[in-house]
């Protein structure tokens, strides 16, 4: 029992990546901390007009991000083109090579590619415009996670539609997990310390510390 214990406290313990941020999470018409769009904040989109509810609808724990706080007023538009969403989060103190993500996702008008530290996750994503439902959800396991900060990019591309009410904006919830970079000691080790630990037992049980 001593020696399983002993095993348990080195062993790797999976847990959330908690620098890993859905998009939209600060409340409605704010800046998202945690994203850009082209290199600039982005907002969370109120949900108070204007595209709602065409557009998903937001949960307290996920909500669209765009350009601008919100639609409202007439005639309020994002030029067609691309738009890159991208946001940051910090591996250390995990083993990258067992880090998994998995994200859905919403947007108006479409998600071209999605770079994970500036490489293609190579995902074949729908090509229909006006995606404002949740997609599947994908998986990214073993996709070249770095230890340290990795970057997240979201390549979308707003596409024809009304010149004067074409906004564009991202929804993205992620479920994540990593193991703790405590490493597994070698068998050698084990058996030293197993065998040290078995000693200690020994001698306080000789002692009348511990009852057999």
């Amino acid at each position: 029992m001593y020696f399983l214990f002993l095993l348990g406290a080195f062993c790797a313990m999976g847990s959330s990546i908690g620098t890993l941020h859905n998009t939209g999470t600060t409340g409605s018409g704010t800046v998202d901390p945690y994203w850009t769009v082209n290199g600039q904040s982005a907002y969370v989109t109120d949900t108070g007009g204007f595209p709602f509810p065409i557009w998903e609808v937001d949960s307290p724990t996920v909500g669209w991000i765009s350009t601008m706080p919100n639609y409202f007023a007439d005639h309020h538009t994002n030029a067609l083109g691309s738009y890159i969403y991208a946001t940051t989060f910090d591996l250390t103190g995990f083993n990258p090579a067992t880090a998994s993500i998995v994200f859905s996702y919403a947007v108006d008008n479409l998600v071209d590619d999605v770079l994970l530290n500036g490489v293609s996750i190579a995902y074949p994503f729908p090509t229909n415009d006006h995606f404002f439902g949740v997609e599947a959800p994908v998986n990214l396991i073993n996709r070249g996670f770095l230890q340290g900060v990795n970057r997240l990019e979201f390549q979308t591309r707003n596409t024809t539609g009304d010149p004067l009410l074409n906004p564009n904006g991202l929804r993205v919830a992620f479920v994540s997990s990593a193991d703790t970079t405590v490493s597994n000691p070698e068998p050698a080790s084990l058996i030293l310390m197993g065998a040290g630990l078995l000693g200690l037992i020994a001698g306080a049980r000789r002692r009348g510390l511990l009852s057999r």
